[in-house]
């Protein structure tokens, strides 16, 4: 008996360029069996994955997008004596006191990345033994 999944074939290059990573667009249920990732688990079996078979990343997973939020949540958590120009203006915090601020640069990394986080360890806790 042989599993149709598991049989190599030559895959052509560049397999998956321009398509976009259906992480995001898939359903939960999709999402928890990681069925949108078969295809790519075929290529690696039949062959060693390059760069140019990666999916392109969907705008919210890009390293430019992540880092514009992070810096954003962090500069909410910095006193406004502190923050660039560009973060000054951008709520009213005159009633607050610098000491109520707390500079913290894990929480802003957690307020960032909490969905993905939580989703990872809860997957990770269903995964063990």
């Amino acid at each position: 008996m042989s599993y149709l999944f598991w049989r190599a074939t030559n895959a052509p290059p560049e397999a998956f360029k321009g398509q976009p990573l259906p992480y995001k667009d898939s359903s939960l249920i999709s999402n928890f069996f990681l069925n949108w990732a078969g295809p790519a688990l075929r290529l690696a079996y039949s062959r060693n994955i390059e760069a140019n078979d990666l999916k392109d990343l969907s705008f919210g997973l890009q390293a430019r997008t992540l880092g514009d939020k992070l810096e954003s949540n962090y500069m909410k958590r910095v006193p406004p004596s502190l923050r660039s120009e560009r973060y000054r203006a951008e709520e009213n915090v005159a009633d607050k006191p610098d000491s109520a601020y707390d500079q913290s640069l894990f929480k802003a990394i957690y307020f960032t990345i909490w969905k993905q986080w939580w989703w990872m360890n809860f997957t990770k806790l269903l995964g063990r033994e």
